[in-house]
């Protein structure tokens, strides 16, 4: 018994040296993707370890064409799929399953799953070894990252230096120079003068693209330059403080209220001018110019014009009625002198 269990060791420590040695081997021709057989999963021969034993999915899962997470996909197994495992990478496994058609399909499934899976009451056969397979040499060159330069160089790449048609001086890159002397002046042309480093415009003045011209004021308060000063623009005039809208002329007493011509205040436009308001007057009565009153062959009762009425017999309308006037009464028929009525002395 003890005979047959080195036998089966020596025979499983071959095959993984073998397994290992294969994956070493095909490790640096990743690049050479086997051809797909029918089913176009692809089988990494040599590069997977071989192991055997059924699981039951614990979790869905994509198995896919090729161990790498962007397949093609073959199909979505669901939880409680019975997978074997036929070979694995270390992140893939390749599993084969019995298809809704009877029929056995094969595919890579995340390793991962496959751990998740495995139990002592869903797995059989022997247990699974895990590589790392090797990671390609990195052939790049480091790209350094642009560096700041200083004196008038710029980044090429690699270093700093002096941008073409300019050689360093000792402290700067400049025009025309010899690197380590002093560059010669340079004839400029448009109104620049040589700075000792470059040909520029003086000072006050700015390139307007042919020569330098003097520079252009800066105005404010929304003035601009005409050329000579700076003014308002046409229809804005200057509060003293900025430039505003211009007031427009108003005619007929109106005056400008900030967006339009309006009458004053107390005032209304006739058609042609401002006049004085006329007053609401109430109670019938009419403004007269001066006043609210009553209308003619009308007079006030306390509360409103009424029509005048003509009284006989000596009583005055009243506005409401014809009394007799006061120190008179009426006898029936006449509006007489009240009697005096003489105290006994």
């Amino acid at each position: 018994m003890k005979s047959r269990r080195r036998v089966i060791s020596k025979v499983v420590a071959v095959t993984l040296a073998f397994g290992l040695v294969g994956c070493k081997l095909k490790s640096t021709n990743r690049e050479e993707t086997p051809a797909a057989p029918a089913d176009g999963v692809v089988r990494y021969a040599g590069q997977e370890v071989a192991v055997t034993g059924a699981v039951v999915l614990t979790a869905s899962v994509t198995a896919r064409k090729a161990a790498e997470p962007s397949a093609a996909p073959v199909e979505t197994l669901p939880v409680g799929t019975s997978v074997v495992r036929r070979a694995e990478f270390q992140s893939f496994t390749l599993v084969s399953w019995s298809g809704a058609d009877g029929t056995e399909h094969t595919g890579w499934i995340q390793s991962e799953v496959v751990v998740a899976s495995t139990s002592p009451a869903t797995t059989t056969g022997t247990a699974r070894p895990v590589i790392k397979l090797p990671k390609p040499p990195d052939t790049t060159q480091p790209i350094l990252p642009p560096q700041k330069c200083t004196g008038g160089k710029v980044w090429d790449g690699t270093a700093c230096s002096c941008p073409s048609a300019t050689a360093w001086n000792g402290s700067s890159c400049v025009v025309g120079g010899v690197a380590g002397g002093v560059a010669p002046a340079q004839t400029c042309t448009g109104g620049k003068v040589w700075d000792g480093t470059a040909c520029s415009c003086p000072s006050s003045t700015s390139w307007n693209g042919t020569s330098c011209v003097a520079a252009t004021p800066t105005c404010t308060g929304g003035k601009v330059w005409n050329g000579t000063a700076c003014a308002c623009p046409a229809s804005t005039t200057w509060n003293g403080s900025s430039c505003v809208a211009a007031t427009p002329t108003c005619t007929g007493g109106k005056v400008w209220n900030g967006s339009a011509c309006a009458c004053p205040a107390s005032t209304s436009w006739n058609g042609t001018s401002c006049v004085a308001a006329t007053p609401t007057c109430t109670g019938g009565k009419v403004w007269n110019g001066s006043a609210c009153a009553c209308p003619a062959s009308t007079s006030w009762n306390g509360t409103s014009c009424v029509a005048a009425q003509t009284c006989t017999s000596g009583k005055v309308w009243d506005g409401a009625k014809c009394p007799c006037p006061a120190s008179t009464a009426w006898d029936g028929s006449t509006c007489k002198a009240k009697p005096k009525i003489v105290l006994p002395g």
